[in-house]
């Protein structure tokens, strides 16, 4: 018995040894195919590799110089796209004519120009600052910044050889062009700087000169990744000229000017003792030329370097790579093993080896879960960005529709719905005037958080904190299902008197509050907002003041900066209804809330003009032109509130036009979208992204507009042609359900069978039935 025990333990042991030689041989023939299969194709490619190498090391700096080299015309595409609106621009023009811009008469000229230049002001990286110079009336300024020539020292000055370039900029004429890198302070820091200096007026006659300010680090960051160890890189203009330099480790050599020919290429030149591989290009917006320069040793060292690395490596590879394919033919086979001999135990019959594909989908969807969650992480910590930049456009007014709004909103965890009624407030902090400006800014900052943390909290109900400037911030109230006005103002009110005093109490902030009427509307939001930042240079300083309770002003007409915009936006999409509330607005404020002189109405008459006349430019559209308006002549109040009113009339037909144009447009594009449908549903692969990316717009515009013109969804509008189809062949034909449903559309005749069910209430079969036994009554 016991010879019986140790026969069949052996003839175990025995066996469980081949099973773990017979898995071993099997997992590492894939490894041993592998490698041998790559020393062969590797050592038939070597060669070839080693030339390409030579071949790669030549074209790289190319096409470096060529990635660089784009960039930077692109970002001097823009940069001149920019020169053209300023000079374009009739405010920037009209001061060339202002013999003295800082006179009373003039100065609200210059103040309005540099607010115009605030449109100008977000450019691309490479520039750190811009300045106008104003050669007749020795007038600087930019976005954000008015002075007499005389004091531009304090804000941009050269080196002290280069003293005399600014004055030189100011009186000579130039046109698009960049001077070489020079060490320049702007604003108390220092900079190398590369000026980009554009005149108005003609050669002979220059009225002044727009200046850009360019960081040459930036620019040599373009070049950085260019291969240059021991040599140099610069980029020149068409003159020669060397704007800027950089140059490699090791490397003091400095090049003369190199002239290539139109095309790209490559030279080899001799500089000194050294051979030198110049690699150039020329670009075609500018004529400027990209050279890099590297010792021709530098780059052969690296290949022979390879080449003996290569040599070594295979050898290593042949020793190593046998090892790793026993050590993971041994790894991937022992959970396999241990499960085959456990199952050899009591298996009545040898079982044979498999496969283990579990771990792969184990790891693949551990993976997949950690890259959803870093993609949901990233996209939380973007969304603050998002938020901040669609309140700005919303408080600036930027938004045409609604609809744009609602797109907007879907992805930034705004929720507001139809119904709803909006109240924006304006905050304003003392910055007080004693201290360092950082201490200022710094408390200004935690003024802020205090309060966005506070209205985070819900204290105040559904709200919303947005920046505004330095010193501000803007507060929108939202009342979910409205309510009457006295309501609104009274709750908005309690709320606002509740954040001062705890603002002041808990947290020792003293601040000012203005705010705006009500909007009923989601576009009418900006209105509120303006009312808010008029009614706070009301001069108020503590408590809370109201849009409603300002009196008749008598000092200015009403006008907002971004007017213009809006009244394109809302005649190019044909928004009468609140193209008619803005303008109705207009008149609202500057002919019943306000009693202006007749000189301050026929001030805002005219800006009003301009800015039709703008819009009749911009937009292309006839209709528009003053003459046909019919004005005459202004000798009263009276007269001119008919002239505002008559344009206003014209502008709304105009508006009508559009609708009805666009309307008529729609109705097309309706049709086109539901002959598609209806001539390809039967795709199983029919959905929203296809037939968007077949009419090229967007899945959120389809869906909504999908939604408003039929009254389903796409989906519902889809399912319910191909159930119409089904149920024709159900009762014509003899198809089997299975077929019908691949025939209609549908993946499968499951997928077919609930929806078939959900829609009709029976399912396919019973449908048919029911057909076949009303046909035989």
């Amino acid at each position: 018995m016991a010879g019986g025990r140790e026969g069949s333990a052996t003839g175990i042991g025995g066996n469980e040894r081949r099973m773990t030689m017979i898995m071993l041989m099997k997992y590492s023939m894939p490894f041993v195919i592998i490698m041998l299969l790559s020393i062969v194709v590797g050592f038939m490619i070597y060669e070839r590799t080693l030339h390409v190498l030579e071949q790669e090391a030549n074209r790289t700096n190319r096409l470096l110089l060529e990635q660089g080299m784009g960039a930077l015309d692109s970002r001097f595409q823009e940069l001149d796209a920019t020169i053209r609106k300023i000079g374009e621009d009739s405010s920037v023009a009209r001061l060339q004519q202002i013999a003295e811009p800082f006179g009373s008469d003039s100065l609200y000229r210059v103040i309005e120009t540099r607010n115009r230049l605030q449109e100008y002001a977000a450019l691309n990286e490479l520039v750190l600052d811009f300045f106008i110079l104003y050669k007749n009336n020795e007038l600087v300024l930019n976005d954000k910044f008015i002075a007499r020539f005389g004091d531009f020292g304090d804000t941009l000055s050269y080196s002290p050889e280069e003293a005399e370039l600014l004055p030189a900029l100011k009186k000579s004429y130039y046109y698009k062009e960049m001077l070489p890198s020079k060490r320049a302070v702007l604003n108390g820091k220092a900079h190398n700087v590369l000026t980009y200096a554009h005149s108005f007026g003609f050669p002979m006659h220059s009225n002044g000169t727009m200046l850009f300010l360019l960081d040459e680090d930036e620019i040599r960051k373009l070049l950085g990744g260019l291969n240059i160890e021991g040599g140099w890189a610069y980029i020149a203009d068409e003159e020669g000229r060397i704007l800027t330099s950089l140059s490699g480790d090791d490397s003091g050599m400095t090049a003369p000017p190199h002239q290539p020919s139109e095309s790209p290429g490559m030279a080899s030149e001799r500089l000194g003792d050294e051979d030198l591989i110049v690699t150039y290009v020329k670009s075609p917006y500018n004529g400027w030329t990209y050279a890099a320069a590297q010792p021709s040793q530098v780059v052969y060292d690296k290949i022979y370097y390879f080449r003996k690395t290569i040599y070594g490596a295979l050898f290593l590879f042949l020793v190593a790579a046998s090892l790793v394919a026993v050590y993971f033919a041994y790894r991937n086979s022992r959970p396999v093993q241990a499960l085959l001999q456990t199952l050899s135990k009591y298996a009545p019959e040898p079982v044979k080896a498999g496969g283990n594909a579990l771990g792969s989908i184990q790891v693949t969807v551990s993976k997949i879960i950690e890259s959803n969650e870093q993609l949901q992480e990233k996209v939380n910590r973007q969304l603050p960005f998002l938020r901040a930049s669609f309140f700005e456009r919303l408080l600036r007014g930027q938004f045409s529709s609604e609809g744009d709004m609602e797109a907007a909103m879907r992805n930034l965890k705004v929720h507001w719905d139809d119904g709803d009624v909006f109240v924006v407030a304006v905050l304003s902090f003392p910055s007080g005037e004693g201290g360092a400006r950082e201490l200022r800014v710094e408390r200004l900052n935690e003024c802020k958080a205090v309060v966005s943390e506070y209205v985070q909290r819900g204290t105040q109900g559904p709200a919303y904190a947005h920046e505004t400037d330095d010193d501000k911030m803007a507060l929108i109230f939202n009342f979910p299902g409205g309510g009457t006005d006295e309501a609104i103002y009274k709750e908005t009110a309690a709320k606002l008197e509740c954040l001062l005093f705890d603002m002041e109490h808990m947290y020792g902030i003293a601040m000012s509050i203005a705010a705006g009427g009500i909007s009923r509307r989601w576009t009418a939001i900006s209105r509120s907002f303006l009312e808010a930042q008029q009614t706070l240079m009301g001069g108020r300083t503590r408590g809370v003041a109201w849009h409603k309770d300002m009196g008749p002003q008598r000092d200015g007409y009403s006008y907002p900066e971004n007017m213009e915009n809006r009244l394109i936006h809302l005649l190019r999409t044909g928004n009468v209804d609140e193209l008619a509330e803005l303008l109705d607005e207009l008149h609202r404020q500057n002919f019943a809330n306000r009693r202006l002189s007749f000189f301050v109405l026929k001030v805002f008459l005219f800006d009003f003009i301009g800015s039709v006349v703008k819009l009749s430019d911009e937009t292309g559209m006839p209709g528009l032109e003053l003459d046909s308006v019919g004005l005459t002549a202004v000798d009263s109040a009276g007269s001119i509130e008919e002239q505002f009113l008559l344009i206003k009339d014209r502008l709304l037909a105009m508006c009508r036009t559009v609708e009805q144009s666009k309307r008529t447009e729609q109705h097309r594009r309706f049709d086109e979208y539901i002959r598609y449908i209806d001539e390809h549903y039967a795709d199983a692969q029919m959905s929203l992204a296809l037939l968007a990316d077949r009419f090229q717009v967007t899945e959120t515009y389809l869906s909504r507009w999908f939604k408003e013109h039929t009254g389903f969804h796409f989906f519902e509008h889809v399912e319910h042609r191909r159930l119409e189809r089904s149920k024709t062949l159900l009762s014509e034909t003899g198809m089997a359900v299975g077929e019908i449903a691949l025939t209609v559309g549908y993946s499968s005749a499951n997928t077919f069978g609930r929806a078939f069910k959900r829609s009709v209430g029976v399912s396919a079969m019973a449908y048919r039935n029911q057909i076949m036994a009303e046909s035989k009554n």
